[in-house]
């Protein structure tokens, strides 16, 4: 029988929700790390068992060492650490995720086939041996000649 990973969720819109957006969520792991930890550990109370490094937008090489920190910190032995890198994310950080022993990267939210090739060529080039690619569709061409009808919200 296969066995299932669960890979934690969304880290951009949860910590939007709990901290102001007033820079990139991989900073965060430089000025607020406890509430990234946090995050992991309710990943984990959830039932995750693959904890993805707060990374995504990363654009430096101090973002990145935090970020792989904080999840191994939360991740204990509990679960396994995979990077995560976006289309926003310095090219360099694949190798910075290698550099920090990161076996398995996620590179997520990519809309160019062409720009995704090129990041998955980086993580194969620093010895990253696991890749997990996904694009996101940008469907609001698609909705242009859509009517959406107004929702009134009520508390």
């Amino acid at each position: 029988m296969a066995e299932i990973l669960l890979i934690d969720g969304a880290y951009g819109t949860e910590l939007l929700d709990r901290i102001p957006p007033d820079r990139p969520c991989s900073a965060l792991n430089l000025t607020r790390p406890e509430r990234v930890v946090e995050l992991h550990r309710a990943y984990l109370a959830a039932g995750a068992r693959a904890l993805r490094t707060n990374t995504f937008s990363a654009t430096t090489r101090q973002e990145v060492q935090a970020g792989v920190r904080l999840a191994r910190e939360a991740a204990g032995r509990e679960a396994l650490v995979f990077g995560s890198l976006g289309p926003a994310a310095a090219p360099e950080a694949c190798q910075w995720l290698a550099e920090a022993r990161i076996n398995v990267v996620v590179l997520e939210t990519f809309l160019d086939p062409a720009e995704l090739r090129r990041a998955v060529d980086r993580a194969r080039d620093a010895g990253i041996v696991g890749v997990i690619a996904s694009m996101a569709a940008d469907v609001l061409p698609l909705l242009a000649d859509v009517e959406i009808p107004a929702v009134n919200c009520i508390d």
